[in-house]
């Protein structure tokens, strides 16, 4: 059963005349054309009043780079107020050296220099403008501290001459502050000119990374949350996947899920999202995506499908497609997938046939799918004769990997998530094979639930995923090339899956029987070595995979397995491509009929005379 939520989540020189410029035309010619060499840093936008100055040195503080009040610097090298430019050049000059001051910063000019980024806190009419964004960008994480115009009115009131040395202000206000009546009308004349700038500049401010409200918080406390973030920003490894219009990137880091947001607003503009999850997932993190997605300036509608294999199925597709137009989705709505491989496939099926298609975003909490399912643009459910029958191929817009989620799963659910990684390691034949054989036994302590070096996951992770990556670089769609060794050790396990109803096995279980199988066939057809194959299924069994199905009635089960075998996306004029190993990173797509699997089952499946009925459909 689907459930929809709506989840809120929220030495200078002067200027000669006004047509002189803050640079002159030589460093102007520079500045454009030069390759930016700042590193990451923060940018602090919003309204006049909303604490940018104050949170934006104490994020300097907290970080250690150094701070820029923009302001600050145009007068410093203008030899001029920010008043006196707007009274003598107009606010068209102000403008243009705003745009200047953040072309020079963001190449590395000037005595702030820094290659470890700044802090720099932006006047309120900074962002209004399309060319100052890839500017913000380029200079780092952008915030947008949110206030309310009482508030801000407020707040520069405090401070002795903060309204009169404000243009945009002074211009509206009446020349003397009284009190009394006086004063309560200067105050309200404040307050309805600082509405009048916010719904002016509400739109562009909105297209900050991260949306942070200060009425609650002291300026200590933002700084301490914007400064989480950005370190979690920092600390992401990328891998591309390059698929021309489709490419899309892969961001691994730990803490990840709570830059989902600001990740996502970088690649949409849309307002609402659509979060699709399970109810165990939804308990663990829904909150801090939501939360995420909300200061990112997403009205979040969450979508609950069913936890299970057994759910990923059109049904729940049907489901989802109702609560989608019950909240009258549109198609610049983006879809968040948050959970394993059977949110993420459902999800994105959803997603690519939901009005003709929805953005789609996977945000993968298992290894399994962190490792495989949420990358390659492989989306479906599954039908009662087979498993991923119906599907497309429909590319993310990215894939966020927190590998912290790996700390809550059970025991089972990591084993499940290593088959795929020995999988790529088999195929790859390179570092993580290397990095497995050493590390299994520390890895094995992670699956019994000690702590893992979290560096040793991240790079599982990098290694598992950019060998998919540049797998489905070669052939996106699976039409005859490379694309098809990935599926080593899936056509067994995927009969095996449908034969005993998704029940009996998770899914990286029955791919560790299946790759024991594609292993044997691989030393009788293609020539794979005894001790390569005994390897390989030494790191299967040293996760505590299982490596023969626990029940096993050859007189009973083969028909129905061969069936369904005989049912495989690879098979040609009756005989099965079979992904065989000639050595670990030397695949081959080969085709064997029936009668040879049959050989290897009798080889290696032990006869259960007594065999458990339950779990079989």
């Amino acid at each position: 059963m689907s459930e929809i939520t709506r989840k809120p989540c929220g030495g200078t020189s002067a200027l000669s005349g006004p047509t002189d410029s803050l640079l002159t035309r030589q460093d102007r010619v520079r500045v454009l054309g030069a390759r930016p060499q700042r590193g990451p840093g923060i940018v602090l936008i919003g309204l006049m009043g909303a604490g940018k100055s104050t949170v934006g040195r104490l994020l300097a503080e907290e970080t250690g780079l150094p701070f820029v009040d923009l302001d600050a610097w145009i007068e410093e090298r203008a030899g001029l107020t920010v008043e006196r430019i707007f009274a003598e050049l107009g606010e068209e000059s102000f403008r243009r050296m705003e745009l200047e001051a953040l072309q020079a910063l963001a190449a590395g000019g000037g005595a702030t220099a820094s290659d470890r980024g700044l802090v720099v806190a932006t006047g309120g009419g900074t962002p209004c403008r399309e060319a100052a964004w890839p500017l913000l960008h380029q200079l780092g994480m952008v915030v947008w501290l949110k206030v309310d115009p009482a508030l801000a009115a407020e707040r520069l009131v405090q401070k002795e001459g903060e309204v009169a040395a404000r243009p945009l202000l002074k211009a509206v206000l009446p020349g003397q502050q009284s009190a009394g009546e006086g004063a309560a009308r200067f105050q309200a004349i404040l307050v309805r000119r600082l509405a009048e700038l916010l719904a002016e500049r509400a739109g562009w401010y909105s297209r900050a990374d991260l949306h942070l409200s200060t009425a609650q918080a002291s300026p200590a406390e933002l700084a301490r949350t914007i400064a989480q973030s950005w370190r979690c920003r920092l600390a992401v490894r990328t891998i591309s996947v390059s698929l021309a219009s489709r490419s899309y990137e892969v961001k691994i880091g730990r803490g990840l899920l709570q830059s989902v947001g600001p990740l996502l607003r970088q690649l949409s503009a849309a307002g609402s999202a659509l979060l699709v999850t399970n109810p165990t997932v939804a308990r663990l993190y829904g909150d801090k995506v939501c939360r995420s997605l909300a200061e990112a300036g997403f009205t979040v509608y969450q979508l609950l499908m069913e936890d299970g294999e057994e759910h990923k199925n059109l049904a729940t597709v049907n489901l989802l497609y109702e609560r989608a137009a019950a909240v009258r989705a549109e198609r610049e709505w983006p879809v968040v997938a948050l959970g394993g491989g059977v949110v993420g496939d459902t999800a994105g099926f959803f997603a690519a046939t939901y009005l003709r298609g929805l953005p789609f975003i996977q945000v993968p909490t298992t290894l399994l799918a962190q490792v495989d399912a949420s990358v390659g643009g492989k989306v479906g459910v599954d039908l009662p004769s087979g498993k991923n029958l119906v599907g497309a191929f429909y590319q993310p817009r990215a894939v966020i990997v927190d590998p912290q989620t790996l700390a809550s799963l059970p025991a089972r659910q990591l084993r499940s998530g290593m088959a795929e990684v020995i999988k790529t390691a088999a195929l790859d034949g390179g570092e993580l094979l290397d990095l497995l054989k050493t590390a299994t036994p520390s890895l094995l302590s992670g699956v019994a639930g000690k702590e893992e070096p979290e560096e040793l996951w991240e790079r599982i992770l990098e290694l598992s995923i950019a060998y998919k990556a540049r797998i489905v670089e070669t052939d996106e769609q699976e039409t005859g090339g490379m694309r098809r060794v990935l599926n080593l050790g899936h056509t067994v396990g995927h009969a095996l899956e449908a034969l005993t109803g998704y029940r009996a096995y998770t899914h990286g279980e029955a791919v560790a029987i299946g790759m024991v199988v594609a292993l044997r066939l691989s030393r009788l057809f293609a020539g794979l070595a005894a001790e390569e194959e005994e390897r390989i299924v030494g790191l299967l069994e040293g996760c505590g995979l299982p490596l023969v199905p626990s029940a096993w009635r050859p007189e009973s089960d083969w028909e129905r397995l061969a069936a369904l075998l005989l049912r495989d996306k690879k098979v040609r004029a009756g005989e099965i491509n079979f992904v065989l190993l000639r050595e670990p990173g030397k695949p081959q797509v080969q085709p064997l009929p029936l009668a040879a699997v049959r050989q290897v089952l009798d080889e290696l499946w032990p006869v259960t005379a007594d065999s458990a009925e339950e779990g079989r459909g």
